[in-house]
């Protein structure tokens, strides 16, 4: 089993991530309409390649980092949390959304995210209701970022610049692989395809001194 977030194998899991990122971008813009395009060939059978597919996920998923991140943000928000909650808590179903606002009063939290890490949760919310919350949720997200996204421009900007100095990072970090000849090749192309999953596909703000981190201590290794 891959431990990644988004096994590039997985042709059903690769559709399902790029149709559900899909919602964060305009419909005309170009990368949506092209992967409509592919997923609409896939769903009718037409023969497209993993890689074909691998390479569509990887575009969608950069196209909308910025937004996902910013959307994540927002929600921590106090505006944000609340526009999320209400929206999360309209469209689960009704037994659901009673057992959401029953528990929710009784912690006293302040967020759905509050609520879900509870370690009381799991006693009012069993993984039927997580499942469906976490569905609805994947909705919920784009719309907000659709309805406010004048609001999270500062979220907005700060996840553009974040996003730049992480691939800068791994670029880096590729190019040793490249570069040196005495450099181990494989394990570093590894760690970057699992830096890459991470940001692109789980939507995680990795630490860039972290990776140059590692990139001294390859390069201290290479000159051994």
């Amino acid at each position: 089993m891959s431990d990644l977030f988004l096994d590039l194998k997985d042709r059903l899991r690769v559709v399902d991530f790029i149709v559900d990122a899909l919602a964060y971008l305009p419909k005309d813009s170009l990368i949506r309409v092209r992967a409509d395009q592919v997923i609409h060939e896939v769903q009718d059978g037409s023969e497209v390649s993993r890689e074909a597919l691998a390479d569509l996920a990887k575009t969608v998923a950069r196209a909308t980092w910025v937004a996902r991140i910013a959307t994540k943000q927002f929600t921590k928000t106090d505006a944000g949390s609340k526009e999320e909650w209400r929206r999360i808590a309209a469209a689960v179903s009704q037994s659901t959304g009673h057992l959401l606002e029953r528990f929710k009063s009784g912690v006293h939290a302040l967020s759905l995210d509050e609520v879900l890490d509870h370690e009381e949760s799991s006693t009012a919310l069993h993984d039927v209701e997580r499942m469906e919350i976490a569905e609805v949720r994947k909705h919920v997200l784009p719309m907000i970022w659709i309805d406010f996204r004048k609001e999270m421009s500062r979220e907005a900007k700060a996840a553009e610049k974040n996003l730049e100095v992480i691939e800068n990072a791994i670029a880096t970090l590729r190019a040793l692989a490249v570069d040196e000849p005495n450099a181990p090749e494989q394990e570093i192309f590894s760690k970057v395809q699992r830096l890459e999953d991470r940001l692109y596909f789980a939507g995680e703000i990795l630490n860039p001194e972290k990776i140059e981190a590692e990139i001294t201590a390859y390069r201290e290794q290479i000159a051994l």
